[in-house]
């Protein structure tokens, strides 16, 4: 029998999500797991050295190794401190599938008429956390709106261009990225509580796209009609989502028993399916392996209510 190879996937997320699941891919036999720490960052730094080398890769959830906006990168320091005890084991945090795999589903969605993206208006819950998203976005949409003062910082402020995001990147990311994750970002995403409070926003957009954990904590209770491109979702994420009217879900992670893995799962998956550290990757790679394995984004369309 094949050796299996264990991705194990730490997140600041609930508990209440957690899963581990067997597949087999290319002729390799996985072990996915995955450990919510409900918001702990101590848990969190404790199963990332308590699995450093029992792993074959780990992967970072409900919070990133960094920032990259365009051509910079933005390291957590606080990350960074946590992973100097990780002496074994590669980590990952879905960058390399954020900037590969999410701007190619927008295409697709383009390309087969899911949605009309030049007319369409589009709510990105976070440019810093998904950039190449965003920029997808921005480059189909006349309108869009970038959620990142709103939802994670807590600021009553939208931002309707990326060049203006741009502008707050330079001044907030090296701030942000030096200070204790709780103290810089909303941490109420972490928790199963559903707190609307920005319904405006979510009427105004026809597509709404990002992490879900931060789209369903902040959702109104109707969503009729709306496009949500995002991932990490279960079976009974699907069914909340239907039932408030949505009338596409899109998934950019392959769904295994019924659920779509965080970007940092399948990242995990894709780095050890190309045998090679996780930067020494480029997006060729990343895409290259996308078709060999016949990749594409998960598309539902729920009947109308």
């Amino acid at each position: 029998m094949a050796e299996i190879i264990r991705i194990v996937s730490i997140s600041l997320g609930p508990s209440s999500r957690d899963k581990s699941v067997e597949l087999e891919l290319l002729g390799k036999r996985f072990l996915l797991e995955r450990l919510g720490t409900d918001g702990h960052m101590g848990r969190f730094a404790r199963f990332l050295r308590q699995y450093d080398g029992i792993a074959d890769v780990l992967c970072i959830g409900g919070i990133n190794l960094g920032v990259q906006w365009r051509d910079r990168y933005y390291p957590f320091s606080q990350v960074r401190g946590i992973l100097r005890e990780v002496k074994q084991t590669p980590v990952v945090d879905g960058a390399g599938l954020k900037a590969t795999l999410e701007p190619r589903t927008v295409e697709i969605l383009q390309e087969r008429g899911i949605i009309d993206l030049p007319q369409s208006r589009a709510l990105v819950m976070s440019a810093f956390d998904r950039y190449w998203l965003a920029e997808a976005i921005a480059e189909r949409c006349d309108e869009a709106i970038y959620g990142d003062l709103m939802f994670s910082l807590g600021i009553p402020r939208p931002v309707r261009s990326l060049e203006a995001m741009g502008r707050w990147a330079r001044v907030l990311l090296p701030m942000i990225t030096r200070l204790p994750h709780n103290w810089a970002f909303a941490t109420g995403v972490h928790s199963d509580r559903i707190v609307p409070g920005f319904q405006n926003y979510y009427d105004w957009a026809d597509l709404i796209a990002g992490d879900f954990a931060s789209i369903r904590h902040y959702m109104p209770d109707q969503l009729a009609g709306k496009v949500i491109l995002t991932n990490t979702i279960t079976p009974d994420d699907v069914v909340l989502l239907q039932t408030r009217g949505v009338k596409y879900l899109v998934t950019t992670s392959p769904e295994i028993e019924g659920r779509a893995f965080a970007t940092n799962v399948m990242e995990g998956v894709f780095v050890s399916l190309l045998g090679r550290p996780p930067e020494e990757l480029r997006t060729d790679d990343y895409l290259r392996l996308a078709e060999e394995i016949d990749w594409e984004p998960v598309i539902r369309e729920f009947p109308a209510a």
